[in-house]
């Protein structure tokens, strides 16, 4: 089964904006929303520190 290239299968909005505050670890960071402070998961965990 070939698949095709540049098929957009899924657009998802962003559920919320907030400022990141520090990583836990590999998977799990801390977030500042307007709302509180959130842990959240960190889907790509590579060079997250150096791009942030």
């Amino acid at each position: 089964m070939r698949r095709e290239r540049g098929i957009k299968l899924l657009e998802l909005a962003a559920d919320a904006s907030g400022t990141f505050r520090e990583r836990i670890n590999r998977f799990l960071g801390v977030v500042e929303l307007a709302n509180g402070v959130a842990h959240v998961h960190i889907h790509d965990p590579g060079r997250l520190e150096e791009l942030l």
